[in-house]
C-alpha cells in the first residue's frame, strides 16, 4: 500500500456526529464556497465482481453536503480519484522504477462507464435526488507519477484516457444525464504537465468533444523574487500566470472553462519538508 495516497482515511464526521456537522456547517457559512470537490473512494463503491455498492457512509456524507450546497447555490463535483481495482488492468509486480503510486486504467472503458460511472451518477441524481452534484471526474492527476497505467503491450495510455471520456459521455447520455445535468471534467493535471494543451495534441488526440470543463492543480507557486527551494519544485508566479494565460486563450476558443481543483504551496512547506510551512504568512 502506498501511504502517500490513502483513500481510506476518515476526513469528515460520521453521519451521526451532530456537533461535528454543526461545526463544519458554521465554517462553510463563513467561507461560502461556490464549488466543492467531493471524493468518493472507489473501492468502497465496487464489489470484487465490479458491481456497484450504494448506501455507504460516504454517500450519507454527500447527502448532508448537498443540503448545504443547494441552500447556498454551490456546485459539487464528485471524483473517484482512481479506477476501481475490479476494473483495472493487472498491476505490474514490482512497480516500475520511479513510480510513487500505481493505479491501473480500466481494462474495458465501456464496461467501466456503463457499470460504474453511469449507475453511480444516476443513483446520486435520480434515487438520492442530490441537486448540487453537477460534475464528475474519474481519475485524479492521470498519467502522472504512476496514476492511470496500462500494461506493457497494452493500449496507449493517452489514447485509452481519451477513449474513457468518450465512453463515459455515451453512457451518461444514454442514462439520461446529458451535459446540462452532468458535466465531465477532464485532464485534472498538475499545471506544469500541460496535459490537455500539449501532450494530447502532440499525439493527435482530441479530448475536447467529450469534456465540458478542464481542471489543473497548482502547487508550484513562489514569489517572483525568491530562489528555488530545497525539497520542492516551484516556479515564479509570473511564469505560472503566463502559462495559464495561454491556456485561457485556447479554452476561450473552445468555449470551455478551467477549474482549479487543487492549490497549495509546496515551496513553503508540505509533508516532504516542513509541514508547518504551509500555514506560514508567506504561504
Amino acid at each position: 500500500e502506498d501511504p502517500s495516497y490513502r483513500m481510506d482515511r476518515e476526513v469528515l464526521p460520521p453521519p451521526d456526529d451532530g456537533p461535528g456537522w454543526t461545526s463544519l456547517e458554521a465554517e462553510l457559512d463563513v467561507l461560502r464556497p461556490a464549488f466543492i470537490r467531493f471524493g468518493l473512494p472507489p473501492e468502497a463503491h465496487t464489489n470484487g465482481d465490479g458491481s456497484l455498492v450504494t448506501g455507504t457512509v460516504h454517500l450519507e456524507r454527500l447527502k448532508w453536503l448537498d443540503r448545504w450546497a443547494v441552500r447556498n447555490e454551490c456546485l459539487v463535483l464528485v471524483d473517484l480519484f482512481t479506477i476501481p481495482s475490479a476494473y483495472g488492468f493487472n498491476a505490474p509486480d514490482p512497480w516500475p522504477a520511479g513510480m510513487s503510486h500505481c493505479n491501473m486504467a480500466a481494462r474495458d472503458n465501456d464496461d467501466f462507464a456503463r457499470r460504474v460511472v453511469a449507475p453511480l451518477l444516476r443513483h446520486i441524481v435520480d434515487e438520492l435526488g442530490l441537486e448540487s452534484v453537477r460534475a464528475f471526474n474519474p481519475v485524479n492527476e492521470a498519467l502522472q507519477y504512476g496514476v492511470y497505467q496500462t500494461p506493457a503491450g497494452g493500449p496507449d495510455p493517452y489514447e485509452h484516457y481519451v477513449e474513457m471520456f468518450r465512453a463515459m459521455r455515451r453512457a451518461l447520455d444514454d442514462a439520461g444525464l446529458d451535459r446540462g445535468r452532468m458535466a465531465l471534467v477532464g485532464c485534472d493535471c498538475l499545471c506544469e504537465r500541460d496535459l490537455f494543451l500539449m501532450e494530447l495534441h502532440a499525439r493527435g488526440l482530441d479530448i475536447d468533444p467529450c469534456v465540458d470543463t478542464y481542471s489543473a492543480h497548482f502547487y508550484n507557486l513562489r514569489f517572483d523574487t525568491l530562489p528555488p527551494g530545497d525539497g520542492s519544485w516551484s516556479s515564479p508566479i509570473q511564469d505560472v500566470i503566463r502559462r495559464v494565460e495561454a491556456w485561457q486563450r485556447y479554452l476561450r476558443h473552445k468555449g470551455k472553462p478551467l477549474w482549479v481543483n487543487e492549490i497549495g504551496t509546496f515551496y513553503y512547506g508540505w509533508r516532504e519538508n516542513d509541514p508547518a510551512g504551509a500555514g506560514s504568512f508567506d504561504a
